[in-house]
């Protein structure tokens, strides 16, 4: 259970990350802060996503856990593709047609919801490696690092990502334990600040981005280690409900936009941004949770995710 709290805190710590740097303004502001937090927070989160994922169900269950995730990705990245065709944003579609319609959503999608089509293509090649090779570790890992290699090639999966979602699932296939691997380590804060002072290291392809993720992912259970119990109790309710949040914020880092204006730069752009964000962070998350919440209770929630609650305790 404290390894689960452990990696529900990371959740959080990475979701709060990509909602604020999903604000235009504040990426803007902070880009050295943003191409930071691009090295790790991602990669972070497919580690967890291989290290959780059950590939041991019956087909039939297992099947459906991955259609309940690619209908929220159908909707939510179809959204999104309109959305980039009318509205003025850096990932502008200028002649939206049904090839480029059908290309972003099957092949290269735009905006965050590339990480569930990269979760259900791993997913997917994760649970035929293992029905495929028994309990062959080795012949296992390379049948699925292979496949990944062959759709990195189509475009369709980005392979440093897939690497990342494989990392998770090769620890839990050799029953190493969280904690085991990412130990809990002031050193480790140390450490990741000295690479991340160097743009050389800000890429989660090179061996700089790994030791950056490692070393984020091991600092954050140590700091897990300091909070009290009162502020364990909020940050753990977010990670877990990252799924929403992720889902939902891009609609209201579109709407903060607008709050802009009620900002004055009489202190600089850095306290500006400082003050977008205190309001547009909670604004977002708690406006994703309110848009889950309004499925639930309209019966939609069951068509999107195939269950009534979303929202987890």
């Amino acid at each position: 259970m404290n390894r689960l709290n452990e990696l529900d805190f990371l959740k959080c710590a990475f979701i709060l990350l990509m909602v604020v740097f999903h604000l235009t303004y504040v990426s803007a502001v902070f880009p050295y802060a943003k191409q930071v937090t691009y090295t790790f927070h991602m990669p972070g989160f497919l580690i967890i996503s291989g290290y959780l994922m059950n590939v041991h169900k019956e087909a039939g269950a297992f099947f459906r856990m991955i259609w309940w995730l690619l209908v929220p990705y159908l909707v939510m990245e179809s959204g999104y593709i309109v959305m980039a065709s009318l509205l003025p944003i850096n990932e502008h579609i200028d002649n939206l047609t049904p090839a480029v319609f059908a290309e972003r959503l099957f092949v290269r999608p735009l905006g965050p919801y590339w990480y569930l089509q990269a979760m259900i293509l791993c997913g997917i090649v994760y649970y035929t490696a293992v029905r495929m090779t028994g309990g062959h570790f080795m012949i296992r890992l390379l049948l699925c690092v292979g496949a990944c290699r062959i759709l990195s090639l189509t475009g369709a999966l980005s392979f440093p990502c897939a690497m990342y979602f494989f990392a998770g699932a090769a620890m839990r296939m050799l029953s190493l334990g969280v904690k085991e691997v990412f130990r809990p380590m002031w050193l480790s804060a140390v450490l990741f600040l000295l690479l991340m002072v160097d743009g050389a290291n800000l890429d989660k392809a090179c061996l700089g981005g790994v030791l950056i993720v490692y070393f984020v992912m091991s600092a954050g259970m140590w700091v897990y280690g300091l909070l009290p119990e009162t502020f364990r109790r909020p940050l753990l309710w977010i990670g877990r409900n990252t799924l929403v949040i992720y889902l939902f914020s891009p609609v209201f880092t579109i709407v903060c936009r607008q709050l802009l204006p009620l900002f004055p730069s009489l202190f600089g752009e850095e306290v500006r941004a400082v003050l977008f964000i205190t309001v547009s962070l909670p604004l977002c998350v708690l406006g994703s949770v309110a848009m889950a919440r309004a499925l639930e209770l309209t019966g939609v929630a069951r068509l999107m995710f195939g269950r009534k609650k979303v929202i987890a305790g």
